[in-house]
Parts: C-alpha cells; sequence; structure tokens
C-alpha cells in the first residue's frame, strides 16, 4: 500500500492535540524516512525533544538540519540552528567553532569575532593553550589586520615556549601599528621582538621608523649604522636620519658608497639632491642629478628625473647648467624634438646673465637645427645689433629692383617657398606698418634685456593687436610667459602657434609648439584651479537691476603678474596704437628719474617729457624726439617746453651730434651697457657704412 504523507501529517497532528509528543515524534520520523528532503521535519522533531526534555536527541536532529543548511548553500538558516544548539549546551566549543566559520563567511566580523573570542576563553579556563592558539590563528586568518588580536596570538605562544611564533606574531602587530601611525606602541613591541631576538633586522628597522618619527634620530642612527651596508631599507632610512639632524656630509658619503656598490640603487643620491635643493643649495643638486642621471634614464626614471631638474632651471644660479642637462637628457632619450625649446631658454639664460656671446653661439645652434625658423635669425640679429656687430643680412642676394621701401621684418626677407602664409600675410601690409612692428620688435627686446618683462610683454601685445598671426611676436610673447611660470597663457599660444605653422606647412615648428602645448596643459589647468580657488567672492548688483560697468583692464605693472591686451582707442587704428607705444617710464626706471614732481598742464608732466625728448638726443635719435614733441604739442599747444625741446632737436639733427646727458638728469650707461640703436632699414639695404660698434659719439646714429 501505497504510503500518503498528507494522512501521516494528519495523524501526528491529532497526537499532539492529544498531548501524546513520542506518538507524534513516531509519525514525524515515519514521514521523514518516506520523503528525506523535507528538512523541515528535522527542526519539528528536535523542538519535541525539547519538550521530552530530551536535548542531546534534539541537538543531534538540530545538528542534522544544520549541516544540510550549509551542503545547501542556506548560511543564514544554518547559523540560525547553530545558535538553538549552543543555547542547549554553551560549552559546545565545535558549534562555537562553527559559528564564528559561519559569520566569518558571511561577513559579519564583529559577530564572528565575539565567537572566536569566547571560543579561545572556553579553551583557556580548560588549560588548552594549543587549541586557543589554534583559534586566534583562525581568526586572524579572517582579519589579520587586527593587532590586538596579534598581540594576544604572541602572548599565548611565547607562553608556551613558540618564539619564532612570537616574534613573527608581535612584527605583524608592530607593522600594524605603524601603519596606524601609533609610534609608541609600535616602539614598545619592536623593543619586545629584539628582547627575544636581538639581531631581528626588521624589529630594528621598526624601531629606527618610530624612533625618526618621535624626534629621536640620533638613536635611531646607532641602530642603524651596522646594518646599512647590507639591508637597503635600512640604509635609506639611515639616510633620512642623518638629513633629518643635519648630517649632510655623512649622508652623502653613504650614498655615494650604495651607488657605487649598486648603480642601480641612485635613489639615495636622488633623495639628498631634493634635500640640497629645499635647503637652497641647488649647485649641489644639480651635481648629484647629473651624476644620477644615466642611471636613472636606463632604469626608466626620465619623468622624475627631468622634474627634479626642471625645478631647478627656474633658479637663476643654475639655470643655464640644468637646462644644459635637460638637453643632454632629451638627446639621450631620443625627445630631439624638445631641444630647440630648451635651446631657446639657454639663450635667453645667456642674454639675461649678460653672456653675449655664449647667447649667439646657442642661438647659431638653432638656427642649424631649424634654418626655417624665423624667430630664432631675428634674434640673432637683435643680440648682435645690442652687441654693435653687423646683423646677418636680411633680404636675398637678388633682390628686385623698383621698391620704394624694402620689408623690415624676417618673415619678408626669405623666400616665399619658405614661408607659406607668413609671407601672404607680410603681403597684405603696407611698408609703414611692417616698419612700425620692426621697431616695436626691437623695442621689446631692449626691454627684456633690461630686466623689464612686463613692459616687453605690454609691447607684443600691441604688436599681436595690429597682426594677430605674427609668428616671431607670438614666440617672443611666449617666452616671456614661460619665464614668467604663467602657464595658461603657454599653452594657449603654443597652441596657436603650432596652429600658424600648421597652416604654412612648417611641419617641425607645428609638432614642436603642439608638444609644448600639450606639455603645459595640465599645469595651466592646475594653476587656473589654485587662481580661481584663491579669488575673493565678489558681490553682484545683479539684484538692482543697475549695470554695473567693469573697470578697462590696465596694463600691468612690476608687482601684477598678468599684462592685459593691449587694444586701440575707438578711432585709432592698430598701427596708430602700436606707434603710440613709448618707453618714458621704462627709461626712467632704468635711470633713476623716475618720481620726478609732475608741473604743467592736467595730464602734461614737464620732467617727464624732457627726460623723454633728451633721451632720444642723446642718443642720436633726433627724428624719434621731433616726433613725440609734435605729437605732444597736438595736445598741448599752449605748453612752452615744446618749443625750446624742438629747437635742441632740430638743432640735433642738422648738426648730426649726439648730445652729452644733463648731469643729474640720467646716469651714463657703463661701457658693456650701452645700446648704439639704428635704424633696421639702413642695415637690409646696405646703407649703414660700418658695423654700429665703429660708430663713435660724432657720428650720426
Amino acid at each position: 500500500m501505497a504510503f500518503n504523507k498528507a494522512k501521516a501529517l494528519e495523524a501526528a497532528e491529532k497526537y499532539l492535540a492529544q498531548g501524546k509528543i513520542a506518538q507524534a515524534i513516531e509519525q514525524y520520523q515515519n514521514i521523514f524516512k518516506h520523503d528525506p528532503r523535507d528538512l523541515s521535519l528535522l527542526n519539528t522533531m528536535g523542538d519535541l525533544f525539547i519538550r521530552l526534555g530530551q536535548a542531546n536527541e534534539a541537538m543531534s536532529h538540530f545538528q542534522r538540519l544544520a549541516e544540510a543548511y550549509v551542503s545547501e548553500g542556506f548560511l543564514m538558516r544554518a547559523i540560525a540552528i547553530y545558535k538553538k544548539i549552543a543555547k542547549l549546551d554553551p560549552g559546545q566549543v565545535a558549534i562555537l567553532e562553527k559559528l564564528a566559520e559561519l559569520y566569518a563567511v558571511q561577513g559579519l566580523m564583529s559577530e564572528a569575532r565575539s565567537q572566536f573570542l569566547q571560543l579561545a576563553e572556553s579553551y583557556l579556563k580548560a588549560n588548552q593553550v594549543e587549541k586557543a592558539v589554534g583559534i586566534f590563528r583562525k581568526m586572524l586568518a579572517q582579519e589579520p589586520e587586527n593587532a590586538t588580536a596579534q598581540m594576544r596570538l604572541a602572548e599565548l605562544c611565547e607562553r608556551i615556549g613558540k618564539v619564532n611564533d612570537a616574534v613573527e606574531a608581535y612584527l605583524r602587530a608592530a607593522e600594524r601599528l605603524a601603519q596606524k601611525q601609533d609610534h609608541k606602541e609600535c616602539l614598545r613591541l619592536s623593543d619586545k621582538i629584539l628582547s627575544l631576538d636581538a639581531k631581528h633586522v626588521r624589529a630594528r628597522l621598526l624601531k629606527s621608523r618610530s624612533l625618526v618619527a618621535l624626534g629621536q634620530a640620533s638613536s635611531a642612527i646607532s641602530l642603524l649604522e651596522p646594518l646599512a651596508q647590507t639591508d637597503d631599507s635600512c640604509a635609506m632610512l639611515l639616510l633620512e636620519s642623518y638629513l633629518s639632524v643635519g648630517k649632510l656630509p655623512q649622508a652623502r658619503t653613504l650614498g655615494e658608497r650604495v651607488f657605487n656598490d649598486k648603480p642601480d640603487r641612485y635613489d639615495l643620491l636622488f633623495a639628498i639632491a631634493s634635500h640640497q635643493e629645499e635647503s637652497g643649495e641647488p649647485a649641489q643638486a644639480l651635481e648629484m642629478l647629473t651624476r644620477i642621471s644615466g642611471a636613472m634614464i636606463d632604469h626608466n626614471e626620465t619623468e622624475k628625473l627631468v622634474s627634479r631638474v626642471e625645478s631647478l632651471a627656474q633658479k637663476q644660479e643654475v639655470a643655464i647648467p640644468a637646462l644644459e642637462l635637460l638637453k643632454t637628457i632629451c638627446v639621450r632619450t631620443g625627445e630631439h624634438f624638445r631641444v630647440p625649446d630648451i635651446l631657446d631658454r639657454i639663450a635667453d639664460a645667456w642674454g639675461q646673465s649678460g653672456e653675449h656671446g655664449k647667447a649667439r653661439e646657442v642661438l647659431e645652434e638653432l638656427i642649424r637645427l631649424e634654418p626655417d625658423n624665423p624667430h630664432h635669425r631675428d634674434r640673432l640679429n637683435q643680440l648682435l645689433i645690442l652687441m654693435g656687430d653687423r646683423p646677418q643680412a636680411l633680404t636675398p642676394p637678388a633682390q628686385p629692383s623698383g621698391l620704394e621701401e624694402e620689408s623690415l621684418t624676417l618673415a619678408d626677407q626669405r623666400p616665399a617657398e619658405t614661408l607659406g602664409g607668413e609671407a601672404a600675410l607680410d603681403e597684405g601690409l603696407d611698408s609703414g606698418t611692417l616698419k612700425q612692428v620692426a621697431s616695436a620688435m626691437t623695442d621689446a627686446d631692449l626691454m627684456s634685456s633690461y630686466g623689464r618683462p612686463q613692459k616687453a610683454i605690454e609691447i607684443l601685445q600691441g604688436v599681436i593687436a595690429l597682426v594677430p598671426d605674427h609668428a616671431p611676436a607670438l614666440e617672443k610673447l611666449l617666452d616671456l610667459y614661460l619665464g614668467a611660470g604663467e602657464w595658461p597663457r603657454v599653452s594657449e599660444l603654443a597652441e596657436k602657434l603650432a596652429g600658424i605653422y600648421d597652416s604654412r606647412g612648417a611641419d617641425r615648428q607645428a609638432e614642436r609648439f603642439q608638444e609644448l602645448a600639450n606639455r603645459y596643459r595640465k599645469q595651466a589647468a592646475e594653476q587656473l584651479s589654485t587662481q580661481a580657488a584663491e579669488a575673493p567672492v565678489e558681490l553682484s548688483d545683479a539684484g538692482t537691476g543697475a549695470e554695473v560697468e567693469e573697470p578697462a583692464a590696465q596694463p600691468a605693472g612690476d608687482e601684477q603678474g598678468e599684462v592685459a591686451f593691449i587694444e586701440a582707442p575707438p578711432g585709432q587704428d592698430g598701427a596708430e596704437a602700436l606707434h603710440e607705444i613709448d618707453l618714458s617710464e621704462e627709461w626712467e626706471k632704468v635711470s633713476g628719474t623716475a618720481g620726478a614732481p609732475a608741473v604743467g598742464a592736467p595730464g602734461f608732466n614737464v620732467a617727464d617729457v624732457r627726460e623723454e625728448v633728451e633721451f632720444y638726443i642723446r642718443e642720436g635719435l633726433a627724428e624719434e624726439a621731433l616726433g613725440v614733441i609734435e605729437k605732444l604739442a597736438a595736445e598741448f599747444p599752449k605748453e612752452p617746453i615744446l618749443a625750446e625741446l624742438r629747437e635742441k632737436a632740430l638743432a640735433a639733427k642738422e648738426s648730426g651730434t649726439v648730445q652729452a646727458p644733463d648731469e643729474g638728469v640720467i646716469a651714463p650707461l657703463e661701457a658693456e651697457e650701452t645700446t648704439i640703436l639704428f635704424d633696421l632699414e639702413d642695415v637690409a639695404t646696405g646703407a649703414l657704412e660700418k658695423p654700429p660698434a665703429e660708430l663713435t659719439p660724432s657720428e650720426p646714429g
């Protein structure tokens, strides 16, 4: 006859209703025999055995149920059943251990930790230390970062004589405490390890690190010195300890010894170089970096090396050798496209230091590298003028005749096939504008050489306002912003130059400036972000309905970091705006006459006007002096000083002599500072009969 589960369950329930629990259990056992997949029957029978007071039978059924749940993956159900067993018999350590493991598997570490500790305590009360050690090991397998458990394990291992195990447990605990910056406790555990193993290297290292962190570097040095020769970690920490207490000679000796023995251990000398730079010893830092540069390149640490050398290149006293090292690095790593940019910066640095001969050599090297780049030849010619030498010929040998006035820009003097779009651009400008551009470029170089970069920027902005794609002016401007650390402007101008050269088919220059733009784009973004974070919050008048007119941008002086673009006033074209740039304020700063009291009509400063006009006369530039006078006369027709100055200028023009400076007005320049100015057109046409260096004060400039 077939088994009827429904009738059997009905019979079991009747027995329960009648209080016949034993008979009910027999019915449930029979049902489970026919349907062992019904696990709920085990739970029911366990509960009924408890009612009968048969705890062991109940726990047996519960354990079978928990194991079945585990095998089928119902871990939380298994945990619930094991907890029922633990309540019936708290002393069953196997059940506590199973519970702890299941909690850990489920990620319930707090509950798991509680069960493990309860279990370990049970073993310790029974003096079963070995089993307690095993429980702590299981616990730490699930929670290795628990420093407290590691220390408890170490103490137990030490208690039963397992010294090596105790040392390892103490060490793991000490390392965890060091990570948490708990240096005092780490120091205590390190001493504990050394009391068990006096030669333990890692313990000495941990103790030394804690001593250094606690400001006791001198004590750390005595621990580390015996180990530094054989352990790389100890050597680096010893170096850091030497540096922290100011023992630079010992640090250098250690770094050099390690580097000589192991050329791949350049990290010590690099750390010394970084320390020397931060301590105001850039020359020594550069010497150290030069020594290890080859090893760093060989080990693909070029970016780290270049970053540190670039930092040194910003320091005036070592700028040139640092840039030379950068050039060497680029050549060795095959980044030849970066060499022109570095040479450009070296030429600037030599020029600013007054070493014009060396600047000339660098510029000539640049011309050999990039013969089609007009910027290099333009800069060389400006330098030659400053040195009093004859500039290189700006026009091709065979120049077509019939031109009333020759173009003065380098772009117009080169064959059209090498210029592309630049030649077409200059052909659209009149010769007068081109002459003004050339004059402004000369003025910008002059201001830069006198250490007035902001004024040079102002002049170049005027050139760009007149001729937006004038590549030489853009390149000069980029150089100035590069020196000033204005990364957003550097990135913007480099991007623009890359586009200009690309449109002209000058692929090499386009690639160079695009690489420059890419290199400084991240720094530009960081600088803009920093400036935005530091900018004060401005109140808006939007709520009042009134329009607030922003003040016009003023040209930046020495104390400002940026210069606004120069725009022509209403009714005045770009050429006039460019023509009206004067350098009187800058010459006042150079000559020491700034600050003279203003006299005359409002807006008319007699001292300033006299100084500017007499400067031009002294330099043999009578035409320029007359130009300034006529311009002022149109604006201030009733100023008597202008008639007096006009007579002086006309007399100087007729005589062709250079007037000596009035005593107390402007100090005479030293011989090496004297700049003989003359019209570039005279050089281009051959009208200058002899080089500027041969001119005497009695000859017209």
